[in-house]
């Protein structure tokens, strides 16, 4: 019970999260934003490595699933927010909920997690919600084609690997030093790229420093929370708990960054996405 209950602390400071990424990114370039952002999330938890420092006796393969997850989160941030900088924000966090059917197939694939009826059931929403919002009349495959939705789906693909990934890997870290370790490589990943964009860092460090501090803020608590659900419940039920951020984002976006088209039809997939997660927690 105490893992769905982090689960559903994650999921509610992922929603203000995401609204607070599109309020930036509409405006700011998607990878010196990245940089930023990932930076400020390990500065974030250096306090807490004094109390919840822990890594593994002897240096062996343990390391390279560190760098793994690293390497994937650093893919994740790229392509997150290059969808982010593209597509409102209702839009790309439905499209983001690919990756609950992607986690949903590898933890039964790798994790041998039991299949009931329940979550196939809660699958086959999520799938029929994304379907739906993915219809443009007149066009064989829709949205589908839109490069913000290819980034997204891209980043949910690369996600549901990465929360394998993690389940097995911070075994052998504390919840801290392993919240900090993969957000620390990604921005280390990512100076050689962001050498070349000083003006675009400035811009943000300038225009947005607040409003990505509190993402930052809000990110840094919710890994910790997810990481924390994942010693206490099944991968796929903690994963899918935090995607109920989804209407928390929706209603957002359309409230406070003025997403009013097809409001209707996104709310009503995100209550059919809802329900799929529903389905999947119990």
């Amino acid at each position: 019970m105490l893992g769905i209950i982090f689960a559903i602390f994650s999921s509610l400071t992922q929603g203000v999260k995401k609204l607070l990424h599109r309020s930036v990114l509409a405006n700011e370039d998607s990878l010196s934003y990245a940089f930023v952002y990932q930076t400020l999330s390990a500065l974030l938890l250096v306090p807490f490595l004094f109390f919840d420092f822990k890594i593994p006796n002897v240096m062996s393969w343990h390391i390279l699933l560190v760098l793994f997850s690293a390497i994937l989160w650093t893919l994740i941030a790229y392509f997150g927010f290059k969808s982010y900088s593209r597509l409102d924000v209702s839009i790309k966090t439905i499209f983001g909920e690919s990756k609950v059917l992607f986690t949903f197939i590898l933890s039964i694939i790798i994790l041998r997690e039991v299949v009931t009826l329940t979550k196939f059931l809660g699958v086959f929403l999520v799938f029929v919600g994304i379907l739906i919002i993915s219809h443009k009349k007149g066009e064989k495959w829709g949205h589908l084609k839109d490069k913000g939705v290819i980034y997204s789906l891209i980043a949910s693909f690369l996600t549901a690997v990465v929360v394998i990934v993690d389940k097995y890997a911070q075994t052998y870290y504390s919840t801290t030093t392993y919240s900090f370790l993969v957000y620390l490589l990604p921005a280390i990943f990512f100076i050689p790229f962001v050498i070349s964009k000083g003006k675009e860092v400035k811009s943000i460090m300038k225009n947005s420093f607040w409003q990505i501090l509190v993402a930052a803020v809000l990110s840094t608590v919710s890994y910790y929370l997810m990481l924390k659900a994942f010693t206490l419940a099944d991968a796929s039920i903690v994963y899918t708990i935090t995607r109920a951020s989804i209407l928390i984002t929706i209603i957002g976006g359309i409230i406070f960054l003025k997403e009013k088209e097809d409001m209707l039809k996104r709310l009503l997939v995100g209550v059919i996405i809802l329900a799929g997660v529903l389905l999947l927690i119990f």
